[in-house]
């Protein structure tokens, strides 16, 4: 009896066992899937909403939490400029009224007969009509600081590439006392930093800037197509400074890449494979 008593907790603790490996198991499910780079923003009276940049098509379009479209932006980017980045989708950051707005980047990459090469950005921030808040030529990177009693500032970095040395210059911008900002559920580390990938477009080799701190070595820098499928993964030591990809072989298209380092990442940046 004792015997059979054994063999029957046996089996009543594998059913349990096989039960809770299942159940752990079926947690993850697939709910949707963007065909472009996507992220999940708060925005101050909307709410929780999906934005996306798609680069082919020049439009930055917002979805509700459901999936279902919320605006559509269609960007202005001058022939031979890819889009590159959007930042800082709001309501109520740069004005008082209840319109999304957004920023967004647009660079050139120009090469002359030498071999000397360089890019030409641009940056904007337009609302969910069209309408166009700022222009900035030049601008490749922007910031907002709460700069506590002197209120919130928008930063714009504006460079000159065509020139040796470079020519770099910041444009600060005090925005409304009201405004407030939306909130972005992804953290982003200053410790550990990605900087611009160059030449991009590129059909050879594409280098990438990269720095961590000691305590945060070894990191990973991965590379992942639009469709969010990991192509290569790279270790990245503090005493790095350039990781270098092979974007040749890579098949045509945009590649989205981030730096992994001691459970931090850096924003993420694109590269365009001609």
């Amino acid at each position: 009896m004792s015997l059979n008593i054994n063999v029957m907790k046996k089996t009543v603790i594998l059913f349990i066992l096989t039960l809770t490996f299942t159940v752990s198991h079926t947690q993850l499910s697939l709910e949707n899937v963007y065909s472009v780079s996507a992220n999940i923003i708060e925005l101050e009276k909307s709410g929780l909403k999906y934005y996306s940049m798609d680069i082919v098509n020049k439009q930055s379009r917002i979805y509700n939490m459901d999936h279902s479209i919320f605006k559509v932006f269609d960007l202005i980017v001058p022939d031979g400029y890819y889009l590159y980045n959007i930042q800082f989708v709001s309501e109520h950051l740069f004005n008082s009224d209840d319109l999304v707005e957004l920023v967004y980047t647009y660079s050139k990459y120009n090469e002359i007969e030498t071999g000397f090469w360089w890019y030409t950005y641009e940056t904007r921030i337009v609302n969910e009509n069209g309408t166009e808040l700022l222009k900035i030529p030049g601008a490749g990177y922007t910031n907002i600081i709460d700069a506590g009693d002197y209120g919130k500032k928008f930063l714009v970095w504006i460079y000159d590439y065509s020139v040796l040395p470079a020519v770099t210059h910041t444009n600060v911008y005090s925005l409304p006392d009201q405004s407030t900002s939306s909130k972005s559920l992804i953290e982003y580390s200053p410790l550990v930093n990605l900087g611009n990938p160059f030449p991009n477009p590129s059909n050879g080799m594409t280098s990438i800037p990269v720095s961590i701190p000691s305590s945060h070595s070894p990191g990973i820098l991965n590379l992942y197509d639009m469709n969010g499928n990991l192509v290569e993964s790279k270790t990245v030591l503090n005493s790095d400074e350039v990781i270098q990809i092979p974007a040749g072989t890579l098949l045509p298209g945009t590649y989205i890449i981030n730096l992994n380092a001691n459970q931090e990442q850096s924003d993420a940046k694109k590269i365009i494979v001609k």
